[in-house]
């Protein structure tokens, strides 16, 4: 079984959507590591699939994820509710560099505090301008 993944999507700017990745996410219920690109996807809006994609692989060891400069990225609701369900991560990075539309990550807040197995936490919010919650 897969228990490792890597894919860079990087300035793939008719990327508007990631709902096949999500469904395909649910499948792979042994993987361990997990790393994404989606640097300068312009037109990604939405993360909510893959946060349902994500909630799935209870295996999960390590997650890293880089949506720097996806100025269009707004919603990230369900996907903070995914992470929730990640009880054994115990590496995670987010790069949200640049992610200018993005103003509320409350409840990006809340998935980071139930992951009780969290060693290690890296997270990038640079010229993030327009963020005020992050609670």
């Amino acid at each position: 079984a897969l228990q490792q993944l890597t894919v860079n999507f990087k300035r793939r700017r008719a990327l508007t959507d990631l709902c096949s990745l999500g469904q395909g996410l649910k499948e792979l219920v042994a993987m361990q590591r997990l790393a994404l690109t989606f640097e300068h996807c312009s037109w990604l809006t939405d993360l909510s699939s893959l946060g349902q994609g994500l909630k799935e692989l209870v295996a999960f060891r390590q997650l890293a994820l880089d949506f720097r400069n996806c100025d269009q990225l707004t919603d990230m609701s369900l996907f903070g509710q995914g992470l929730k369900e990640l009880a054994a991560l115990q590496q995670l990075t987010l790069k949200l560099h640049h992610c200018s539309r993005r103003t509320d990550l409350s409840s990006l807040g809340r998935g980071l505090k139930q992951l009780v197995s969290l060693q290690q936490l890296a997270v990038d919010f640079g010229y993030c301008n327009d963020l005020f919650d992050v609670s």
